[in-house]
């Protein structure tokens, strides 16, 4: 997305299939799928500043059932003035047992030589699920304090997710990521403590939150309001002091929006 609100929206339907992308209940755009199934919209307006949750849907040539696209893009576009403020963009599944994943293009949580860790989501059942940004194909174990959550592979774009069972991990715990050679041994670690999401969900009030170590502002919004794509409220009531939305410290005080 340009920094004056152009964007350019891609998916996949069936083949000819015809696409309406909308931006809550309003139009973006309508395009026709190619033969592949692959489409492309790049919407005629600006999309305006503020929070946007995008999805789309299709109807084969024929006509029939739409057919509406399970996951959403949770996006907070900034405003002319917020120069230095780029576009937040999460991808957000429908499965609340899979992880969110950051669309922007710069990464947030824990940084470290090439390893990051992007979302942490609490899914239904008790599981935790992650996601994060590595090296193409780099292998990850990843651990919460000493016990193995699990293992991963990072895809051709660098992204890797990982839905893991919450087990009796604490409430704040100790991430850590250990990329592995061919040979089994780290190369590469890093380390962070999180507070995960509560498994139980449902929004309440709140006024200030703290920022903790591990802390972004997905992870926020799922702990405060039940909802982490709730990000974009936080976002835009602290633009004053959030100069990058994925990037937040320790110790930073945000009002948070009541629900």
């Amino acid at each position: 997305m340009s920094p004056q609100g152009q964007a350019v929206i891609a998916g996949r339907a069936a083949p000819k299939d015809h696409v309406r992308v909308l931006d809550g209940d309003k139009t973006l755009g309508e395009v026709t799928a190619d033969p592949r199934g692959e489409w492309v919209l790049a919407p005629s307006a600006p999309i305006p500043p503020g929070d946007h949750q995008v999805a789309a849907e299709a109807v084969a040539p024929a006509g029939g059932q739409v057919r509406r696209s399970g996951d959403t893009v949770a996006l907070a576009v900034k405003t002319p003035a917020d120069t230095a403020a780029p576009a937040l963009a999460v991808l957000v599944p429908d499965d609340t047992d899979k992880p969110a994943q950051v669309l922007s293009p710069s990464g947030a949580g824990m940084p470290g030589d090439g390893l990051e860790l992007d979302t942490v989501r609490g899914g239904a059942a008790a599981r935790l699920a992650l996601a994060g940004r590595a090296a193409p194909g780099a292998r990850l174990n990843i651990y919460a304090e000493e016990q193995l959550l699990g293992t991963a592979t990072a895809d051709l774009n660098g992204k890797w997710t990982l839905t893991a069972p919450r087990g009796q991990l604490p409430s704040a715990f100790e991430l850590r990521l250990d990329q592995l050679a061919d040979d089994g041994r780290v190369i590469r670690r890093v380390a962070a403590p999180v507070t995960p999401p509560p498994v139980t969900t449902g929004a309440h009030a709140a006024h200030d939150y703290i920022v903790r170590q591990g802390n972004n502002l997905w992870l926020i919004a799922r702990h405060v309001y039940g909802d982490g794509v709730r990000f974009t409220a936080i976002y835009t009531a602290n633009r004053g002091q959030i100069r990058d939305p994925d990037m937040i410290y320790p110790g930073q005080h945000f009002h948070l929006p009541r629900s």
